[in-house]
């Protein structure tokens, strides 16, 4: 767990957030709407001027730590579980590029590869592989120093969230490898729902619409417009209240019956799993019909991620949505 102070970054198509944390827990959080197409579909369009408004944001609210992570967002890189035979380190950096040869179309030299051993058996590897684009990565490496940053992690958003249930476990004296998870992120422009094998990521499902979608339909059936919706420091749940149409209904209807059907279809094919909640995180979780159909259509409880950090003096509102920044902060 991280000891020193360190600030986490997430930078969302939606929102901007910022967990400054001590000792494994995070102390203070900023949540702020980003700028118009500074973000484009979880992509960073502008990364000279995303580090000045990062930089905006630290002065305004008194923040002056230096060291810092980011979460890279799920659609940043490639992350999968993969069994090999046992070979050499420099075997491995030969090979795992063309683990994602199902994925990369490009030229695998434009990425960079990082893995994590799992476990050993007689003749094979467990591990856990990563690709991400090194141009990318130089580009954040970049922004941050724009920013007067030192960075010194970038790492996936379900890792970091992996991460999270980690420092959770540690805290709360609980074996490792026993339990499964499963984390719903009701994310801007998707819903990304992450599930956790044994405490170690396995796979993600993305699905669509997000809540980009949702504010739409509050601003045509509200007659606000969607930056109304959109606050400041988070969704509006008053005009969430204020939209309350039928359209609305069947779109948090459609919504839940996918987060079902993915549950259901992960239950079927790992049927020795031991999930028995559902994390939930996010600035969706704000919109209380949305929250309503969820409930109705999981048979699992739905918990809120905030619980992954008790004891943090911040409040549980943004604890709910700095998961992911909280996270990148962790040693894993």
């Amino acid at each position: 767990m991280a000891n020193q102070k360190m600030l986490g970054f997430d930078i969302g198509s939606g929102y901007l957030k910022i967990a400054l944390c001590e000792d494994g827990l995070p102390s203070d959080a900023v949540c702020v709407k980003m700028p118009d197409h500074l973000v484009k579909d979880g992509r960073i369009i502008s990364y000279g001027a995303m580090a000045d408004f990062i930089g905006e944001q630290l002065l305004a609210n008194g923040i002056h730590t230096k060291h810092c992570a980011v979460s890279l967002p799920a659609d940043g890189c490639y992350i999968r579980r993969s069994t090999m035979p046992k070979m050499t380190v420099k075997q491995l950096a030969v090979n795992i590029p063309y683990e994602f040869h199902e994925f990369i179309t490009e030229d695998i030299g434009a990425y960079f590869y990082d893995y994590a051993v799992l476990g050993k058996e007689e003749k094979n590897l467990d591990l856990l592989l990563v690709a991400a684009k090194k141009k990318m990565l130089d580009e954040y490496r970049q922004m941050f120093r724009r920013a007067r940053l030192k960075l010194m992690a970038i790492v996936p958003e379900e890792l970091c969230y992996g991460r999270l249930l980690r420092n959770f476990e540690v805290r709360h004296g609980m074996t490792p490898g026993e339990k499964d998870y499963v984390i719903l992120d009701l994310g801007h422009g998707s819903l990304e729902v992450h599930f956790y094998r044994r405490g170690i990521y396995e796979v993600t499902r993305s699905l669509e619409p997000g809540c980009d979608q949702v504010i739409a339909a509050i601003a045509n059936a509200s007659g606000m417009d969607e930056h109304s919706v959109m606050t400041r420091q988070g969704y509006s749940p008053d005009a969430s209240a204020a939209a309350d149409t039928e359209d609305l209904e069947t779109l948090y209807g459609n919504m839940a019956m996918q987060v079902m059907r993915v549950l259901n279809f992960y239950s079927f094919n790992n049927p020795d799993n031991n999930l028995d909640r559902v994390y939930y995180c996010g600035g969706g979780s704000c919109f209380s019909g949305l929250m309503d159909e969820l409930r109705n259509n999981i048979e699992l409880p739905l918990v809120d991620l905030a619980d992954l950090m008790e004891g943090s003096a911040v409040a549980r509102e943004d604890r709910t949505r700095i998961g992911a920044a909280a996270g990148s902060v962790l040693l894993p």
